[in-house]
């Protein structure tokens, strides 16, 4: 369901917090996370959780988004470059 570009920078952004280890598995992929602080409460956790989950949806929407308007957001910076002298004629 979630690319796993957006997996590993969901897990970067939440390093202070968790270990993670990604699996790859037949039924797709498996992400194990362990808190950090060995001290952390269970609402803690389980709020850290929550906000990993979302921080995933988040990277995988901004995955979707770069693919979607790479055509247009190369076409502006061939614009904008081509004025500069930095490219050739």
């Amino acid at each position: 369901v979630y690319a796993l570009m957006a997996i590993e920078k969901a897990a970067y952004r939440f390093s202070d917090r968790f270990t993670c280890q990604i699996e790859t598995t037949q039924a797709g992929l498996q992400v194990a996370l362990k808190p950090k602080r060995a001290d952390m409460s269970e609402e803690a956790r389980q709020a850290a959780l929550d906000d990993f989950k979302t921080e995933v949806l988040d990277q995988n929407l901004r995955e979707k988004i770069k693919l979607e308007t790479a055509p247009t957001r190369n076409l502006i910076l061939a614009h904008a470059f081509s004025r500069t002298g930095l490219v050739s004629q």
